[in-house]
């Protein structure tokens, strides 16, 4: 199996593909893990250069994993509505190309923690797309959302329905014009790729600035301090209550 791995479409959402710690399923906070899920990322890349079965298999392994979390996790319908399995793939290998070490389940968890922003909570009607010889199905609220983004840039006008028409294709094309991506005029992979995760940095950039303080607020005056004890040159210094004298807080890093 020969799947491109499109450098720039992945690194898009690199930023945003964080190690994600295992849900706690037991007392202890571990549960059992079935099948490709206990195998190394660097198992599945070495399989992925040397052209060995394996790729197939993992596809099938994910695809069946988020079908799960689609019946198990409360108002979902389908948490991966767009997403190819190449897309998938290629997400899987950037994670992967980063932390060979680590298993397959951390892999897929990444991953569900980066898509599920797009998830669709309800079923939505399967919509089919033709372009010129080209045909795609998509959800008819991916095309609404993709729609809503388009008008927002300046590429549609109008009202996002999730109809398709000459206007939506219209401006598919504007949109991958400027984006430097292949004209096709279809809401293809890199396309809804870009589209989508730019939306979702940008939103993320705009919570984390109204989150922080203005550059010129003034800081609340502090009381004044109390003049200090002179102590004796020879008495000893005492350690504070909890911790120890001058050592550095822990910096913790979940992995």
């Amino acid at each position: 199996m020969s799947i491109p791995i499109r450098a720039g479409a992945a690194a898009l959402a690199l930023s945003l593909l964080a190690i994600s710690p295992l849900y706690a399923r037991d007392k202890e906070g571990s549960f059992a893990v079935k099948g490709l899920g206990n195998e190394t990322c660097g198992a599945l890349m070495q399989a992925f250069k040397e052209k060995k079965p394996g790729v197939e298999a993992w596809i099938n392994w994910l695809e069946g994993y988020l079908t799960g979390l689609n019946d198990a996790t409360p108002q979902t319908y389908d948490i991966a509505p767009w997403q190819s399995p190449v897309v998938l793939f290629e997400l899987t290998a950037r994670y992967c190309s980063q932390n060979e070490d680590h298993r397959l389940i951390h892999a897929a968890k990444a991953i569900e923690e980066l898509i599920r922003p797009f998830k669709l909570a309800q079923r939505s009607p399967v919509i089919e797309i033709k372009v010129g010889e080209r045909t795609l199905k998509h959800y008819q609220e991916t095309l609404r959302r993709a729609q809503e983004l388009l008008i927002k840039q300046g590429f549609l006008q109008g009202k996002a329905d999730g109809a398709w028409g000459p206007k939506t294709q219209a401006a598919f094309e504007a949109y991958q014009e400027r984006s430097g991506l292949k004209k096709t005029g279809v809401p293809d992979q890199e396309t809804l790729f870009k589209l989508f995760f730019e939306a979702r940095q940008a939103a993320l950039q705009a919570e984390q600035e109204r989150a922080a303080p203005p550059a010129n607020a003034t800081r609340p005056q502090q009381p004044a301090q109390p003049a200090r004890e002179q102590r004796p040159a020879n008495q000893p210094r005492t350690a504070p209550a909890t911790g120890q004298p001058g050592q550095p807080p822990l910096n913790l890093q979940l992995r």
